[in-house]
């Protein structure tokens, strides 16, 4: 069994848990992607997989003997 931690421990361990978080989110906003940087992104891998699913029932058709 671990012993009771006194309140000043606790607090300074509250601190640098808060510290810790704050350097974290700052990291996580430095690093952030906004919406209009990703819609190129977007639209280049909407357009890929539209290309694939056209490429795979136009397999389906032919393949059925529908053409």
């Amino acid at each position: 069994m671990t012993p009771p931690s006194s309140d000043a421990s606790l607090l300074a361990r509250l601190d640098e848990r808060t510290a810790n978080m704050a350097e974290d989110l700052a990291d996580l906003k430095a690093n952030y992607v906004t919406k209009t940087e990703f819609a190129p992104v977007r639209a280049i891998v909407f357009g890929g997989v539209v290309l694939v699913l056209v490429a795979f029932m136009g397999a389906l058709i032919v393949l059925a003997g529908l053409k």
